[in-house]
């Protein structure tokens, strides 16, 4: 079985209190096959800074820090431009996941090989 890569995209405005916790739940996931795009949407608060430490730490990382304020849309579609994988992930700067959570989704893409989209929720 081939494995996936996934970037994960990372849109962030004034996010300084919740992306390092967003960071660290991508950092402790199971499935290592991954890049996390952290795209600025208009920082002007410490986001970046945190953002760009954990950067030097982990190679897969990469902060965008180009972009003036367009909203989350805009930040998304950045993210794909610079994706290096061709699966997805958007991931909120407020939000995060669980150690398990990209091996599930590994795991059910040969279930539905000619899938364009995977869900996953988890509830707990």
């Amino acid at each position: 079985m081939t494995s996936l890569g996934v970037s994960i995209i990372i849109p962030a405005h004034d996010a300084a209190t919740t992306i390092a916790e967003t960071i660290e739940s991508v950092c402790s996931q199971t499935f290592t096959n991954w890049e996390v795009i952290i795209v600025d949407d208009g920082f002007s608060d410490e986001t970046a800074a945190i953002a760009t430490s954990f950067a030097k730490q982990n190679s897969r990382m990469r902060v965008v820090v180009s972009q003036p304020q367009m909203g989350v849309s805009a930040a998304r579609n950045t993210g794909i431009d610079l994706a290096q994988f061709d699966w997805l992930l958007f991931l909120d700067a407020d939000d995060w996941i669980l150690p398990l959570h990209l091996e599930r989704l590994q795991l059910s893409y040969p279930q539905t090989p000619n899938s364009t989209l995977l869900v996953a929720a988890v509830c707990e």
